[in-house]
């Protein structure tokens, strides 16, 4: 056997056996997110406190041992994935929710699963809007670090909208507060810097969400297209005629054709995109709103519209977008899915390129995503046993970038760039930006403790995308 690391013997002194593992099992389990696999953890740390947390990253800091902290591992750009010798910080203990109804605020710590909190604000008739498509299973800290979208941000915006103050672990290992939580008359609020972040600056420990009140109503809605680009044409005409969707998911030819072979849905074969759309002001107000977007919809060749009439065909009508990711998983061994954003004006031209890209490099790229706000998810289809396959793939998603940064995009409209796309981040930010960059990490981070090789370009550029 070998000797014990100094890092895993303070740490066991300071915190105890039952906070710790390191065994194999879990060097596998930990070492990787939904896409990228990395280097097995040195150990996997379990703080059931702030304190706890404090006091790891002071025996880190000690020690010289990288830090990477791990929500629920649900990301998909290997924010969380432990760079060579890190220590692996699971908050998955630290889950406590403490609701202030008058005050509409939620106070809690980053272990709480997003599903969980909206439940909690619910039976308050209030209600928290973030909703990442792992919302069942990912944790409000690995939302806030990665500032997470989802479904709902066309109304109500992403993670960061909602955070009010946060308090983190910085790399000596003391309590910071932030925002809400500072008790001075006028500080400087260093919370935006935090959102998103990807544990690059500090550990979150405990944060205030804004919390608004429940809605009383919805209404869901699909209408089915001949043509992608006609379906991104009636998304521009809803949001410029000045409707208020909560909800525009886009959905093309191909993604329709792996998930009506996963699940049975009454879609026209012929239908080339769908279109769900979902309101959720009052009842009357819904309604209204619902015969006002199905006639933009048939302006624009709206095939086939249905709205649903009762919960249980609102819930089949999503079935369709729940079930796109395990449908596309059956396609073949290998998948990249690129989560780029465009201005809504230019979601039909994204359509047109992505539908070429697929024909040039006979590959299928299923599209979907959520078209209120001009993110889409572009997925590469492939057999990662072939390596010219494999190549193509990388080539293309090069390719999707530069065309979307053209458009006035954004190579990433929610999933983080982590690992996938840190070393792509020079084609979007100019020298003097990523200077900036680099210079917030220093001055947060100087001894770069904190997931270290995340989101910034090293030096030597070296890694490939997890093809």
């Amino acid at each position: 056997m070998g000797r014990t690391p100094p890092v895993l013997k303070s740490l066991r002194r300071k915190l105890g056996k039952s906070k710790i593992l390191n065994t194999p099992e879990t060097g596998v389990v930990y070492s990787s997110d939904v896409n990228w696999r990395g280097n097995p953890p040195l150990a996997v740390i379990f703080p059931e406190c702030a304190e706890d947390v404090s006091v790891a990253v002071r025996i880190a800091a000690e020690c010289g041992t990288p830090v990477s902290t791990r929500g629920a591992g649900t990301g998909m750009s290997g924010g969380a994935v432990p760079s060579n010798g890190a220590i692996v910080l699971s908050m998955v203990r630290m889950k406590r929710i403490r609701i202030l109804e008058d005050e509409k605020i939620a106070v809690v710590e980053p272990g709480v699963i997003t599903a969980k909190l909206q439940t909690e604000a619910l039976k308050r008739n209030l209600f928290y809007p973030s909703d990442p498509s792992s919302y069942k299973i990912c944790t409000i800290g690995g939302n806030i670090a990665e500032n997470a979208g989802g479904l709902r941000c066309l109304k109500y915006g992403v993670t960061a909208d909602f955070v009010l103050g946060t308090e983190f672990i910085n790399p000596e290992g003391d309590l910071i507060a932030a925002g809400c939580f500072t008790d001075y008359d006028s500080p400087v609020d260093i919370t935006p810097l935090l959102c998103g972040s990807e544990g690059t600056l500090g550990i979150i420990v405990k944060a205030a969400l804004r919390l608004i009140d429940a809605p009383q109503a919805h209404l869901t809605m699909r209408a089915e297209f001949t043509t992608a680009i006609e379906a991104a044409k009636a998304v521009t005409a809803i949001l410029n005629s000045r409707y208020s969707p909560c909800i525009m998911e886009m959905i093309d030819r191909q993604t329709l054709k792996a998930v009506t072979s996963f699940i049975k849905l009454d879609i026209s074969p012929k239908t080339g995109a769908v279109l769900l759309i979902e309101y959720d002001e009052e009842a009357d107000i819904n309604r209204e709103l619902g015969d006002k977007t199905s006639q933009l919809c048939r302006r624009f060749g709206a095939t086939g519209l249905r709205i649903a009439e009762s919960e249980e065909e609102r819930e089949n009508l999503w079935k369709l977008r729940r079930s796109i990711s395990p449908s596309l998983t059956r396609l073949a061994s290998g998948k990249i899915n690129e989560d780029v954003a465009v201005p809504r004006g230019r979601i039909a031209e994204l359509m047109s390129f992505v539908e070429a890209l697929s024909a040039e490099l006979n590959m299928p790229i299923p599209t979907y995503g959520h078209a209120g706000d001009g993110n889409m998810h572009v997925n590469f289809i492939f057999q990662k046993e072939d390596p010219a396959q494999v190549e193509a793939a990388c080539q293309g998603v090069k390719k999707v970038f530069t065309e979307v940064i053209k458009m006035g995009g954004t190579i990433s409209g929610e999933h983080g760039i982590g690992l996938a796309k840190r070393d792509f981040l020079p084609m979007q930010l100019n020298p003097v930006n990523m200077t900036l960059q680099t210079d917030v990490k220093r001055c947060f981070d100087p001894g770069t403790l904190f997931n270290p090789d995340k989101m910034l370009p090293p030096r030597e550029v070296s890694s490939k995308h997890p093809a």
